[in-house]
């Protein structure tokens, strides 16, 4: 073999033929969606254990209605920001439809991609010339590769906010995560993800070469609607709850009680006041909320405000964020008005005018 393997690379100089270079892999990111399985193929099959041990296979979890799967890691910060909304999803479709999540290659460890991925949020943000703190695909044109940009667009309504910049520099958080180099030690950051992010869903582990992971898109947090037929009814490079759940109603006729109402636990404090509560939110770097603030700071609106209870949150911090989506709010700056009660009255996002916050704040 070695000898015939030396005539092979002789006979190729000989004929002034230089060697083909490899082919470049296939980036997944713009790939996925042809790849299989392709929406209307079976998808394959796998048996995987999670986080207890117990193993859950694909055609069990099947014969009891459809599946959604989604991938994620303890450093893939998309994923722990929607898994809440993903555990509210699981809790409305208990006993018609199953969600799994499938734990696989750590989406940043070390905070490897840190740079590139902050250094691209400057850039995107740069491209909100009406400093409006969205940028909309208009705006965004031709720069870089689409995926980037929905990789951004958490809620994929072709809008990228400041909160939703935030998410990619929250990577920074995960610079002391090492890539597990033993499965055991996968194990170990998929139980430390569910308690830091609690929930009923069960979390299966990949093998550590990923096989399944591989197989359905290899990216770091897919996802799919399964049928009960076994046969893919949807797939997304970047998961989103809407998405999903819009899927599920098709492909069952079925529309499941609303999502519940928003957690208030952060305002618990304020609302025992007696007084009306405004919460405003805001977000680090974002030019529209400091603008807000300071008008915030005339000496009429200062008066108006006096007979407020005034929560004022960042939501680059996960409960604020939360709360932020509860109240179906997704620009900041964002106001919310709850009167003594606790009932919400009123919700306004983006940069206000003294005008418009004498209006939020007049009696009504």
């Amino acid at each position: 073999m070695r000898f015939n393997a030396f005539v092979a690379v002789v006979a190729a100089c000989s004929n002034n033929e230089a060697p083909k270079p490899a082919a470049k892999p296939a980036n997944p990111f713009e790939t996925f969606a042809e790849t299989s399985p392709k929406v209307g193929e079976v998808a394959p099959g796998f048996a995987l254990a999670d986080t207890t041990g117990a193993t859950v296979k694909l055609s069990d979890a099947i014969a009891t209605g459809p599946v959604v799967l989604v991938s994620g890691s303890f450093s893939c910060p998309l994923f722990r920001m929607k898994t809440p909304r993903f555990e509210e999803l699981a809790k409305r479709w208990a006993g018609k439809a199953t969600v799994l999540f499938v734990y696989s290659e750590e989406a940043h460890p070390r905070a490897a991609a840190s740079a590139r991925l902050n250094g691209f949020a400057d850039q995107v943000k740069a491209l909100d010339k009406d400093g409006d703190g969205a940028i909309t695909v208009a705006e965004y044109g031709t720069f870089g590769p689409r995926y980037m940009f929905d990789a951004f667009d958490v809620d994929h309504d072709g809008v990228v906010r400041s909160h939703e910049i935030i998410a990619a520099r929250r990577i920074d958080q995960f610079a002391q995560i090492d890539a597990p180099r033993t499965l055991d030690e996968r194990i170990a950051l998929a139980r430390k993800f569910r308690a830091e992010v609690p929930g009923t869903i069960r979390v299966l582990i990949d093998p550590l070469d990923n096989p399944t992971t591989k197989t359905f898109g290899e990216l770091p947090n897919f996802a799919y609607v399964i049928g009960a037929d076994g046969r893919v009814v949807f797939k997304e490079g970047w998961a989103a709850v809407k998405d999903v759940e819009r899927e599920l109603q098709k492909l069952t006729g079925q529309h499941p009680a609303a999502a519940s109402a928003p957690d208030l636990s952060l305002l618990a404090t304020a609302l025992h006041t007696g007084k009306p509560v405004l919460v405003e939110l805001t977000a680090p770097g974002c030019a529209a909320c400091d603008r807000t603030t300071k008008t915030l700071t005339d000496p009429d609106l200062v008066a108006a405000l006096s007979r407020f209870e005034v929560v004022k949150l960042g939501v680059d911090q996960d409960p604020a964020w939360r709360l932020l989506e509860d109240l179906d709010l997704a620009a900041t700056p964002a106001f919310a008005l709850f009167d003594a009660g606790g009932t919400l009255t009123e919700r306004r996002q983006g940069e206000q005018s003294k005008d418009e916050l004498t209006r939020l704040l007049a009696p009504h």
